[in-house]
């Protein structure tokens, strides 16, 4: 959990790095996250080009879980969509 912490207090220092990823790439989160703040995904698909942004309502940290078939649809599409 010490690493996941430090990770989250720092994560806005690697932005800069997160524009050179080249390949596609799926954000997925719940709105209600505690842990990441559903905010930062709108960071995070800004600065990666072509890439997908997917909110769950009601949906918190273990969205797949909570929402397993919803979770697992939007996977699906996305790999499909980027074979």
């Amino acid at each position: 959990m010490g690493r996941q912490a430090q990770a989250i207090a720092t994560w806005a220092g690697t932005c800069d790095a997160i524009s050179n990823i080249t390949q596609s790439t799926l954000v997925i989160v719940g709105i209600n996250d505690m842990f990441t703040p559903a905010a930062n995904s709108l960071i995070l698909v800004e600065r990666i080009s072509g890439s997908w942004l997917v909110q769950i309502r009601d949906a918190g940290h273990g969205l797949m879980y909570q929402y397993p078939h919803q979770f697992n649809g939007v996977l699906m599409t996305f790999l499909e969509d980027n074979r």
